[in-house]
């Protein structure tokens, strides 16, 4: 210990503890403050309590020893933050250059374990730039998993890790399993263990334990993580089927066996699962629901992610259930309850195993489903069958081969109606059809040779009912259903689910009578009763007639949508309403009668506003 320490100690002015940490801040020496940063030991004044140190920012301050003792760190000359004050530049372009090798160092400054956000506060912007430190970190992970010095946590909870390095290979690796604390990283564990089996002395001895752990862990994760349960359990047999001599025990967790326990729960399962594993657990279903599996398989279908509806039809193709599935999907297709990723498959496969399916119905359900989807916060996966249309440049092209002229027409009017697309989209999509059939052109600018729609005729007030009502049924009738569809949907057994059917039928007349309203809207013209021209019949005029035995009735001939025949107000669109329009004060005229070979005779006395 330094003399001048030592006689302090004497003489009662600081303590042997507190000496032995000053004894390490001598001149040249380095040390750390958490606000001011690394720093070097300049001089001492131990007469006067001070010491001087240079900070990183705070260069050459004075502080007193009382200060230095309660918040200085003495750190070693081969600290990583000693040689970022003896060399900032070097440090630098070791990080940049060489990112193991620099976490290493930190490592071994920190002894042998630092958490990731540490790392972070205390290099971001000192070593690394601030804007390019996340990706320099995730860089840095991949290179440190190469290296199985090195523990690489998943979560950012838990720390980075230097390991003993006088274990073999092999050790390390079975090591990397242990301290795995996800299901993942195990996975990925046994990964790494499979790459190297040729390296093991004894690989049924030394990875008895591994497959045992691994089987054990499944099962107890299956409950709270089944996916990753799963997953292990497909790592697990891998591992022993290419191993001679590694075997599982009896009794021993399977995917069968997990899949029993979480029916409930299998359609997001699956949904989630990598391939490998996800043909694995399909092809235990069998053994899970025993003669009901295709059935079962079935049930699920609609309710998967594209990658499991393409492995699931695989199977069913391979077990000789080809038939079973089509029949499922036709009946899909037509009562318009199939998934948007059945849809996306189907379309996807046109050229080959599904072009059976492939016609102008599944071009209808597609636009269906789509909107309907597009209305359901609850999935909310119509953007994948939308960006198919899009991005698929012969898709559409191929639709139109299987229909008609009238077809054709009435599936690009329907797709320039459909809410999932903007307009540019829109656009596009009509030009595909447009350039195949010129006649189509029509759309484009309104027109529609399908169907003549005239201009209809309503009073502003039945106008704005019918807005109204399109509105309560847009914000609020029709996400209700969506919200009972979703909860009916979660009781499972979508054949005798009662709730979902009803739920799903409710959805149809709900989407139906939109798209009338839509186009009632569209067309309606809103008139004022009050500008009627009462020089002739008109919409809003008051109609007094007489027949030839001087009998007198007097008619309202109003709007549309306003019509009530106990009161006399005659649509216009009526059979009396149409023959009496435009004429004037004596004509006589034929009225329609129930006993339509006797028309009634009559003669406009008089036309008038109507009030009513």
């Amino acid at each position: 210990m330094n003399s001048e320490l030592e006689e302090m100690i004497a003489a009662g002015r600081i303590t042997p503890a507190a000496a032995e940490v000053l004894d390490k801040l001598q001149p040249g020496s380095f040390c750390f403050h958490p606000s001011w940063g690394a720093g070097k030991v300049k001089d001492w004044d131990l007469t006067g309590l001070k010491m001087g140190i240079d900070f990183e920012e705070k260069a050459g301050h004075s502080m007193g020893l009382k200060f230095i003792l309660k918040a200085v760190e003495p750190i070693d000359e081969e600290h990583v933050l000693a040689q970022f004050v003896k060399d900032e530049t070097k440090l630098k372009e070791l990080a940049k250059e060489d990112p193991v090798a620099f976490v290493g160092l930190v490592l071994k400054s920190y002894g042998g374990n630092i958490l990731p956000d540490k790392l972070e506060d205390l290099f971001k912007g000192r070593v690394i730039e601030e804007k390019a430190f996340k990706r320099w970190w995730e860089n840095a992970k991949k290179k440190l998993r190469e290296h199985r010095e090195f523990v690489v946590p998943s979560r950012r909870s838990e720390p980075v890790e230097l390991r003993d390095s006088g274990l073999s290979t092999t050790e390390l690796m079975i090591e990397d399993f242990d301290l795995a604390t996800d299901s993942k990283t195990k996975v990925r564990a046994i990964g790494e263990i499979r790459k190297h089996l040729s390296e093991f002395n004894d690989a049924p001895e030394e990875l008895a334990k591994v497959v045992a752990d691994a089987g054990e862990i499944a099962s107890k994760s299956a409950t709270f993580d089944p996916r990753g349960a799963l997953e292990l359990i497909d790592a697990r047999d891998s591992l022993v089927g290419e191993v001679d001599g590694l075997e599982l025990a009896e009794g021993a967790p399977s995917f069968a066996g997990v899949i029993q326990s979480q029916t409930d729960k299998l359609p997001e399962i699956l949904t989630g699962l990598p391939v490998a594993s996800l043909r694995g657990a399909i092809k235990s279903l069998p053994d899970a629901f025993g003669e009901q599996w295709v059935e079962e398989l079935l049930q699920i279908l609609p309710q998967v992610g594209l990658r499991a509806v393409g492995e699931i039809t695989a199977f069913l193709k391979k077990q000789g259930h080809q038939p079973d599935l089509d029949v499922f999907l036709r009946r899909g297709i037509s009562q318009r309850d199939i998934s948007v990723d059945v849809l996306a498959w189907i379309c996807r496969g046109r050229k080959g195993d599904t072009s059976h399916l492939f016609d102008d119905d599944l071009a209808t359900a597609a636009l269906s489903v789509m909107e309907s989807d597009h209305l359901d916060e609850e999935t909310g996966t119509a953007s994948r069958l939308r960006d198919m249309f899009i991005d698929d440049k012969d898709l559409i092209p191929d639709f139109v081969a299987t229909m008609n002229t009238g077809q054709i027409k009435t599936f690009a009017r329907r797709l320039m109606s459909l809410p999932v697309f903007d307009n540019l989209s829109r656009n596009s999509l009509l030009a595909r059809i447009i350039k195949l059939h010129p006649a189509v052109q029509e759309l484009l600018i309104g027109r529609d040779e399908v169907k003549k729609d005239d201009p209809i005729y309503v009073s502003w007030d039945s106008l704005e009912r019918r807005k109204k009502e399109l509105e309560d049924l847009v914000q609020k009738q029709i996400p209700e259903n969506t919200k009972e569809i979703a909860i009916a949907r979660s009781y499972g057994d979508l054949r005798e689910n009662f709730e979902f059917k009803a739920a799903k039928q409710t959805q149809a007349v709900l989407m139906r009578r939109k798209e009338d309203l839509e186009r009632d809207i569209d067309l309606a013209r809103g008139v004022n009763y009050a500008d009627a021209d009462d020089t002739k019949v008109s919409i809003g005029t008051s109609v007094e007639v007489a027949d030839a035995n001087e009998s007198k009735v007097t008619y309202h001939i109003v709007g549309a949508w306003d019509g009530e025949a106990e009161a006399n107000k005659l649509s216009y669109l009526s059979g009396i309403g149409e023959v009496m329009l435009n004429r004037i004060v004596g004509d006589t005229i034929e009225l329609p009668s129930e006993d339509v070979d006797v028309p009634e005779s009559v003669t406009i006395l008089s036309i008038s506003k109507f009030t009513g």
